[in-house]
């Protein structure tokens, strides 16, 4: 359990909002609760409205999740949010390459090993948010 004085810190403020506030000062935040209170549209929310503000960055956003989680990724993206482009890295490495190479994505959802496996190729990268 967090300390007293930072629980209650972060529990008077939204999720989203501690993510707002983190992102603004180029510091990472960990949101971490119970199942189903809402982390995915949080993150998803945070993702969107930054890439909607700092369109002119051209940066795109990264999770990296298991393998399983991956399509359970692309759902939440579809369900809160179907009008920003996201895109599976997945697949072989050519398909893979293909995909990570669109400039107009906004999202990327891979897996840890295919992360791992092309760490080269996402180190030519600067992405606004990643959510390993």
């Amino acid at each position: 359990m967090l300390f007293p004085i930072v629980y209650a810190g972060i529990a008077s403020l939204s999720g989203r909002g501690i993510l707002l506030v983190g992102a603004s000062r180029d510091v990472g935040c960990i949101l971490a609760d119970e199942m189903g209170l809402g982390k995915s549209v949080q993150l998803i929310a945070l993702m969107v409205s930054r890439s909607l503000s700092h369109a002119h960055t051209n940066r795109s956003n990264l999770i990296v999740c298991p393998a399983s989680l991956v399509y359970n990724w692309l759902a939440e993206f579809d369900r809160f949010c179907a009008t920003s482009a996201c895109c599976r890295v997945a697949g072989t490495a050519s398909e893979r390459e293909a995909c990570a190479s669109v400039p107009t994505l906004m999202m990327y959802v891979t897996s840890y090993d295919l992360a791992r496996r092309d760490i080269e190729h996402f180190a030519n990268y600067r992405f606004d948010c990643l959510a390993p």
